[in-house]
C-alpha cells in the first residue's frame, strides 16, 4: 500500500507530510516497487505500518536511483523494514539521503535500510531502532544485511539515539559507520560530502 504501486517513472520535488498508512505487504508512503527511474527531492512525516517489506518511502528499489531524499516517517513491521527503503536490489544507487524517523520490527531491520546489495553514498540515520524479539544481529542502526555485493560509502548512523551501539563493522560487510551524536553534529565527520551545493548543517546535516 502506496502512493504509487508499481512506478517506472521520474518522482521529484515531493512533500508527503503526516501520512498514516497501514498495510499488509509492501507498505511505504511513496512506492512499493520502483522499476525504473529516479527519485528526487522527495520526503515524508506520519507513520508507516506492515509485516514485510516496509520502508518509510520505498518498499523495493528493483531498478533506479534515489537522491535527495529523506524521511522522518515512524516505521513498523515485522520483517524487512527501513526507515527509508526496505529493500535495494543490486546496481541501484542511493546517494545524498537520510532517514531520522524510528525503525521497529520483529527481524531484518535497519535505520535506513533493511537490506541491500545496491549501492549507498553519502547517508544516514538517526532514528531509534528496535527488534521486537532478543535477537541483536538482526538490527543494524543503518543496514540490517548486506550480501557484500553491493558497496556502502561515506554512510554513518548516530550510535546513542539509535541504540545500536555496536558498530556494523562487527555485523556485516559494507557497513555504515557508527558515530556518537557529537560526532554525528560535526560537519568534519561527513569527509567528502558537498557542503557546498547539496547539505547545510542543523545540528545534523540537511539539505540546502
Amino acid at each position: 500500500m502506496s502512493l504509487f504501486g508499481v512506478s517506472q517513472a521520474d518522482i521529484s520535488n515531493l512533500k508527503l507530510t503526516n501520512v498514516n498508512i497501514t498495510g499488509d505487504w509492501s507498505v511505504e508512503s511513496l512506492v512499493a516497487e520502483q522499476d525504473s527511474g529516479s527519485i528526487s527531492r522527495v520526503s515524508v512525516t506520519g507513520n508507516v505500518r506492515g509485516n514485510n517489506l516496509v520502508g518509510g518511502l520505498i518498499g523495493e528499489l528493483t531498478k533506479g536511483s534515489v537522491i535527495y531524499s529523506y524521511s522522518s516517517a515512524s516505521v513498523y513491521g515485522e520483517a524487512n523494514v527501513g526507515g527509508l527503503i526496505s529493500l535495494i536490489l543490486e546496481d541501484n544507487v542511493i546517494e545524498n539521503c537520510y532517514a531520522i524517523g524510528s525503525v521497529t520490527a520483529d527481524s531484518t531491520v535497519g535505520g535506513f535500510v533493511g537490506a541491500s546489495n545496491g549501492i549507498i553514498r553519502n547517508s544516514y540515520s538517526r532514528g531509534l531502532v528496535k527488534g521486537n524479539i532478543d535477537v541483536d544481529l538482526d538490527v543494524g542502526g543503518f543496514i540490517r544485511f548486506s550480501s557484500g555485493i553491493g558497496t556502502i560509502e561515506g554512510c554513518y548512523y548516530d550510535s546513542q539515539t539509535s541504540g545500536q551501539a555496536l558498530s556494523e563493522e562487527d555485523k556485516d560487510s559494507p557497513y555504515a559507520e557508527a558515530k556518537t551524536s557529537s560526532q554525528m553534529k560535526a560537519q568534519a565527520t561527513y569527509s567528502g560530502w558537498d557542503f557546498t551545493n547539496v547539505w547545510k548543517m542543523s545540528g545534523y546535516p540537511i539539505f540546502k
